[in-house]
């Protein structure tokens, strides 16, 4: 067999043993992925190597599971495999010019044409799975287990009159393809199938009538999960799922599927682009892996939005505006507490959200339809550059602070039953005109201007150890409860 510098690698991935291939292959790949910013052409080298990853990554799980129910082929002629690997991480560190980087690009080629001559020659299932009717259907579901690795395509179009059953039976054995993956049905009246044991693809199309079931799918190219039959949709779940190129609804960089109790993203650290997430109200989002930093641990921001689900707690994506200008945004609709923290874009509070917790954030959160938000906690920027790409001077003066600070306001027209509020951190300006807010905290608040009127409901009003320039309350005529500590403040030293 012919050996490109990465074909070794992929080969060696096939093979069970006690040294850590993954471990060598993500270090591998974080060297190529740190040199794109440099080095003309080798995005393109990235993004080829990182689709072999995947496939090799899930071609190696597979393997592991089937033991002696593949043959052991496969591990003829990798001897020297650690060798090889040293040769290529060497290889890599001198890569500096164009020319080097498509002497890569022959090699990652030449790998993928080894990868194809090895499955050529192994126990797996090389060609095109074609289902299309209830005699190709028994054909496939003959061959059992022999469709664990498909070397090629699956392509599977299911009418009411076959046996659902045997079509589940068959896309249980399919563990991995090398090509794209393709799930359709006739109709709604074809029943529900899950995709629970495929474990890697390229483009992956489904249409389904019930549930988009994919617990152990770690990577693909593409995911499409039409939303032909959108309210049949109770859960879409791609937990594990860590690699993928985009994910659709049939629209791009989208899932909506408004009535899924269920939505799991749970492992994907970065997905490249902007994003918008729609659940049933009151429904189960989980993007708690989800950050805005890519392989090259460069901050990348995007825009995500999100509708339905009860809660969100979003901590890892920054929104850090160092490399460019966009910083990102955020926007939450119908969900019932939203937390975010150490964000630095964009973030948009709208309609149907109950409770808002946004902690040092760097840019002034937008209300306008915030009208059912009734507790809002809101902490500015706590320290110069903290997360962000804020600037200001050791000293301001009167202005107080910068631009990079943010401004708050409520009004009683955009937020009716704002009831509790509290600002801390460092904050331009805070005005409120809302009638319904009863209680208001300003602790630990840095501002030039605190502006309350027409606060009709409020009675506790607590500035702690705020420093504020120009404070302001007029019309609160049912305030019983005020601790004012604050002091003046004219000239701010940046922290």
């Amino acid at each position: 067999m012919k050996k490109g510098l990465l074909s070794i690698l992929a080969s060696a991935l096939l093979v069970v043993g006690c040294q850590n291939y993954d471990d060598q292959f993500t270090l591998l790949e974080n060297q190529i992925t740190a040199l794109t910013q440099t080095v003309d052409g080798l995005s393109q080298v990235q993004s080829t190597l990182a689709s072999l990853s995947g496939t090799v990554n899930s071609l190696s799980s597979t393997v592991t599971g089937l033991g002696d129910a593949i043959d052991t082929a496969v591990a003829e002629g990798l001897a020297d495999i650690q060798e090889d690997i040293t040769a290529i991480e060497a290889a890599v560190a001198d890569v500096a010019s164009s020319d080097a980087v498509a002497d890569l690009a022959d090699a990652v080629a030449a790998s993928q044409e080894d990868l194809d001559d090895l499955l050529a020659t192994s126990s797996v299932f090389s060609g095109a799975v074609i289902i299309n009717n209830q005699s190709t259907l028994d054909a496939f579901y003959n061959m059992g287990v022999g469709l664990a690795i498909v070397n090629g395509s699956v392509d599977i179009d299911v009418t009411a009159d076959m046996d659902i059953e045997k079509v589940q039976s068959v896309v249980n054995n399919i563990l991995t393809t090398t090509g794209a993956y393709s799930y359709n049905v006739a109709g709604a009246t074809v029943g529900k199938v899950t995709f629970n044991n495929l474990s890697g693809t390229q483009t992956l199309t489904v249409q389904n009538t019930g549930a988009y079931m994919f617990k152990n799918l770690v990577s693909a190219g593409q995911i499409t999960l039409m939303d032909t039959y959108q309210s049949k949709v109770d859960t879409v779940h791609l937990g594990k799922l860590t690699t993928v190129t985009s994910l659709s609804d049939g629209t791009a960089n989208q899932l909506d599927f408004d009535a899924a109790e269920e939505m799991h993203l749970s492992s994907l650290a970065y997905y490249g682009g902007d994003l918008t997430l729609h659940t049933k109200k009151g429904g189960v989002l989980d993007i708690s892996s989800l950050t805005d930093t890519n392989l090259s641990d460069v901050v990348a921001p995007f825009d995500l939005s999100i509708d339905g689900p009860a809660s969100v707690t979003v901590t890892g994506i920054k929104g850090d505006a160092s490399s460019g200008s966009d910083t990102g945004a955020m926007s939450f609709t119908n969900v019932g507490t939203v937390a975010v923290s150490n964000f630095g874009g964009a973030i948009t509070i709208g309609t149907g959200v109950d409770v808002a917790t946004l902690e040092d954030v760097a840019t002034s959160p937008v209300f306008t339809a915030a009208d059912d938000l009734t507790t809002v906690s809101i902490e500015g920027v706590t320290a110069y550059g903290k997360t962000y790409d804020v600037s200001g001077t050791t000293a301001q003066a009167a202005t107080l602070l910068t631009a990079a600070f943010i401004d708050v306001a409520f009004t009683d027209a955009n937020n009716g039953n704002l009831a509790s509020v509290t600002i801390t951190g460092k904050v331009d300006s805070f005005t409120s005109t809302s009638q319904d807010i009863a209680t208001m905290t300003l602790d630990n608040l840095t501002s030039r201007v605190v502006s309350v009127s027409d606060a009709e409901e409020l009675t506790t009003l607590t500035t702690g150890t705020s420093k504020i320039n120009d404070f302001t309350l007029t019309n609160c005529d049912d305030l019983t409860s005020a601790a004012l500590d604050f002091d003046v403040y004219t000239t701010v030293v940046a922290s």
